[in-house]
């Protein structure tokens, strides 16, 4: 009897508010930008996955995580790069064009927490991003699958 009273509620409740849907990513200048002063925390929707970029009020940027269990297909990765590039543009003039992060922090091995860094965040002489610091809260650095850059490698950055 409990499963049909649940069965019931399910089928008769309200839909689910709007704000409680997935939002699209901003269109370029939708959206207040950083300014000087000004604190902002992005929550940047990966799918199933964290990424949370923290932009300070004197111009610092940190990211926490960037990753996604779901797979590349699913569009995540260029939504994180997009929403990131867009988002670091108003600090990238002060720093000579580089996109620059002043930490990223690895919060522990889940591949759902840093699987997408080394797309969306590349490293080499090419790349326009640098990280200053890389902290890392877990007990063994996590591997990235067969063919790819490490993370390991990728934090030497």
């Amino acid at each position: 009897m409990m499963y049909l009273a649940v069965l019931l509620a399910l089928l008769i409740a309200p839909p689910a508010p709007a704000w409680s849907q997935p939002m699209p990513p901003p269109a370029p200048g939708a959206w207040p930008t950083w300014a000087p002063g000004r604190m902002m925390v992005h929550v940047i929707n990966v799918g199933q996955g964290n990424c949370v970029l923290i932009q300070c009020p004197a111009g610092q940027n940190i990211l926490v995580d960037c990753g996604s269990s779901t797979t590349r297909d699913s569009g995540n990765v260029d939504v994180a790069q997009n929403y990131i590039a867009s988002a670091l543009a108003p600090t990238a003039a002060a720093n000579g064009g580089t996109l620059l992060f002043q930490t990223v922090i690895l919060t522990h091995p889940d591949r759902d927490h840093w699987s997408m860094l080394p797309e969306v965040i590349p490293a080499g002489a090419a790349s326009p991003y640098r990280v200053n610091r890389f902290l890392y809260g877990g007990k063994a650095m996590p591997k990235a699958p067969a063919g790819t850059q490490s993370i390991a490698e990728w934090a030497r950055h």
